[in-house]
């Protein structure tokens, strides 16, 4: 005969199991990386926009996955540039400078790519990291130097010729009267 209590007992507890299992499948971990995951395959589809022409869908997908909770760093940088891109091909440049500041804050080390980006990207990138690097990076004019060290250069030059002209004098020598002659210059043969 089948014991009923045990058989109930089993079911019951493999029926706890997988209510376990589901119950970690949602926890917000896992919602996060459905998150991400939808993200992902949100820029994808934006990047087929953009390759095609369809720069306002892409601007638009794009917005929406950055506007979304818990966005993975390396995404929002794609999503920022693409983004950029797309706002640069519509000549909205005020806009693609939001995008690229935004992916500044996010990645500060963020170098455009010359052989891949368009020039325009390129340039607009290089503008923005001159107008919004920190103040500790920008370049500090040079300490202020002494009067002898600024102009040492010009001493030492200065010293060289004196030098070489007191040598000359001595190699040239004389006695001072300025009664010594050259010998005669050496007969040529006919």
């Amino acid at each position: 005969m089948i014991d009923l209590r045990n058989a109930c007992t089993g079911a019951y507890a493999r029926l706890s199991f997988f209510a376990v299992v589901a119950l970690l499948a949602c926890t917000p971990r896992t919602a996060a990386a459905q998150a991400a995951n939808v993200c992902g395959e949100v820029i994808e589809e934006a990047e087929t926009s953009y390759v095609e022409g369809r720069f306002d869908e892409a601007i638009q997908l794009l917005l929406t996955c950055l506007d979304g909770p818990d966005v993975e760093t390396a995404q929002a940088i794609t999503a920022y540039r693409l983004l950029a891109l797309a706002l640069i091909r519509k000549d909205e440049l005020a806009e693609a400078r939001a995008a690229i500041v935004q992916l500044f804050d996010i990645y500060p080390e963020y170098e455009a790519d010359p052989i891949i980006d368009p020039p325009a990207y390129t340039a607009l990138v290089d503008i923005v990291k001159q107008q919004v690097r920190p103040v500790s990076e920008v370049d500090e004019p040079p300490p202020e130097q002494s009067w002898f060290r600024s102009n040492m250069r010009w001493l030492v030059s200065g010293g060289a010729v004196v030098v070489g002209g007191v040598l000359a004098a001595v190699l040239i020598g004389g006695d001072g009267s300025g009664s010594d002659t050259l010998p005669p210059p050496p007969t040529v043969p006919n």
